[in-house]
């Protein structure tokens, strides 16, 4: 329907003699309608064909006015294919770039075709693309037509095609009160533009400015809201861009810690889409070392926190406070590398109806007694074994034969009982007996040194 249509429509409708109130609303929604027309496409190896037909007439007659209109509708889809080839990219070409604006200011529908190719591949480090996006910007100012009304505002109102427009639209994202995705819909990115390259620029240097913001006030910022562009409910934007997230995220609190909340929305965000490092490596692998070590820390300090607090559901409190504060005193001292919670069947129980979203943990099998579980600690160059209730604590040194491995996801009992090289029992807690004779092993075989002024319970 054109506008004259429209218009005579919405006024038949109308019994009054004045403009229809909601004249401009259906104006509106046809505008936006034509903005959106769905682009036409080809098979890849069709569109391949008359990628061919006109590089070969653009290099031999170095204008458009001989490509066939047939062909000369697709030359937008040239400018940057093959996508993974940028040396036989005809958009390099500054004369082809300034033939395709004339071409387009012709024919509205070229335009939006070229504007669309523009946001998605977003090459700005060729010179060509310079000229491109400013020839675009004067188009979409100039150009007569109800096709390019809706994409004048969004360029405008959105920065599409501003010089250094990824971080000026970033800022806005930042700055604006409603939900990412609702800008992206306003801002025409919401189909496969979304995943283009203008919005990837985008998120890095959104990604960039929440890290500064995190540095400076991490108590005051709606992290959620925040994160809410940086992933759908299902995935990261950017799945490749994994490391840049967790980078941005995690630096911050290398030398400083979140309160709680910040805590833990960035530790619920990152293992849902980043997953556990300690489990999905490959996911880390590109994460700098000291932001993964952030990460790690805010793991096995979660790891230990809920076992002891698994643990002091159906234990006795006065046996328990006094292994908490003294394995607390070792965390604290950044001396614990990996722990690992093993569950007996009782502890399973406890864990499925306390929790809502249960952290990770092992299966314990083969004990009699149902309310045993364990926590296994790696502190140097030892394996701890630290078992429940009135079970002993037990130690490996590396090289043993029976040393158990960490996150497995079922261990029988005698696999974290037999071969140790050192047990300790936990007789007189309250005179700290059994914590300096345990202290004393760790410090001998790994120099770690805590001491009773430590893990003393206060």
């Amino acid at each position: 329907m054109s506008l004259r249509e429209a218009v005579k429509t919405v006024w038949k409708r109308s019994s009054s003699t004045t403009v229809p109130t909601c004249l401009p609303r259906v104006v509106r929604e046809l505008e936006r309608g034509w903005a959106d027309v769905a682009p036409n496409t080809l098979p890849p190896f069709e569109l391949e064909r008359i990628v061919e037909r006109i590089r070969s007439s653009w290099s031999s007659e170095r204008t458009l006015s001989r490509v066939s209109a047939r062909d000369r509708r697709w030359a937008p889809y040239a400018l940057y294919y093959p996508t993974n080839t940028a040396n036989a990219w005809l958009g390099r070409d500054g004369r082809f770039v300034e033939a395709l604006l004339d071409e387009c200011r012709r024919t509205p529908r070229l335009f939006v075709a070229t504007l669309r190719q523009a946001l998605l591949r977003y090459p700005e480090q060729l010179r060509a693309f310079a000229d491109l996006r400013k020839g675009l910007q004067r188009g979409v100012r100039d150009v007569a037509s109800p096709r390019l009304v809706e994409w004048k505002r969004r360029v405008g109102e959105h920065h599409l095609l501003d010089d250094k427009g990824p971080s000026k639209f970033a800022q806005l994202i930042s700055a604006n009160d409603e939900q990412p995705q609702s800008v992206l819909h306003d801002a025409g990115l919401d189909d496969e533009l979304a995943g283009g390259e203008f919005v990837r620029l985008a998120m890095r240097e959104f990604l960039s400015e929440l890290e500064e913001d995190l540095k400076a006030e991490p108590d005051r910022l709606d992290l959620s809201h925040r994160l809410e562009f940086v992933a759908t409910e299902r995935s990261l934007r950017f799945p490749s861009d994994a490391h840049l997230a967790a980078n941005a995220l995690l630096r911050p609190f290398v030398n400083q810690q979140p309160v709680a909340e910040v805590r833990s929305q960035i530790e619920a965000f990152l293992i849902k889409h980043v997953k556990d490092p300690r489990f999905e490596k490959a996911n880390w692998q590109r994460v700098e070392s000291a932001a993964k070590a952030v990460f790690l820390r805010w793991i096995l300090g979660a790891t230990l926190e809920d076992f002891f607090r698994l643990i002091s559901k159906n234990a006795i409190e006065k046996h328990w406070r006094y292994r908490r504060a003294f394995w607390r005193a070792y965390f604290k001292k950044d001396l614990i590398s990996d722990a690992w919670v093993v569950l007996g069947e009782e502890a399973r129980r406890i864990a499925r109806t306390a929790w809502r979203d249960v952290p990770p943990y092992a299966i314990l099998y083969g004990t009699q007694d149902r309310s045993h579980s364990v926590l296994l600690l790696r502190i140097g160059s030892l394996t701890v074994a630290e078992w429940s209730h009135n079970g002993k604590c037990r130690i490996w040194r590396d090289g043993s034969d029976t040393v158990p491995k960490f996150y497995e996801r079922l261990y029988l009992r005698d696999q974290l009982r037999d071969g140790a090289d050192a047990e300790i029992v936990h007789t007189w807690s309250e005179h700290y007996t059994w914590q300096g004779k345990l202290a004393n092993i760790i410090r001998r075989e790994t120099g770690c040194d805590v001491r009773q002024a430590d893990y003393r319970v206060r």
